[in-house]
């Protein structure tokens, strides 16, 4: 992997390699081997580890200590956290080459991206598969 960004901008929390591969671009040549495609991942993968760090998924105090690394969170049992932000931030890559969220003309009219994930719903435990409380 020809990996061109700078060390002090290459994410600890998740793989970087993983997050590319899932996006189905190549960090060697074509989509993805650009510096500029590379820095726009790590962007939204930036303000998707906010949003999870507001949502109460990720720690804030081991972020700040250097305690949470993609090693340690998949140990700890939170794989499906990572696999859930990994999808998360795929998605919004894949987002923005749909304006006004039509991804593909076909036969029968425009194809829209659906509003809602339902796999990432599930392993985050939002909506509908939020488990039940009492009081």
């Amino acid at each position: 992997m020809a990996l061109q960004l700078p060390s002090e901008a290459r994410p600890t929390w998740y793989d970087f390699g993983q997050l590319v591969a899932y996006c189905g671009l190549s960090l060697d040549r074509g989509p993805g081997s650009t510096v500029e495609e590379q820095w726009e991942l790590v962007n939204l993968a930036s303000a998707v580890f906010e949003l999870f760090k507001q949502w109460g998924f990720i720690d804030a105090d081991e972020v700040l200590n250097g305690m949470t690394d993609h090693e340690t969170t998949a140990r700890d049992g939170r794989k499906h956290i990572l696999r859930a932000f990994i999808m998360l931030v795929a998605r919004l890559y894949r987002r923005r080459n749909s304006p006004g969220g039509i991804e593909a003309l076909g036969d029968t009219g425009p194809v829209y991206i659906s509003r809602r994930d339902p796999d990432i719903a599930m392993l985050l435990g939002l909506g509908e598969y939020t488990r039940p409380a009492v009081g």
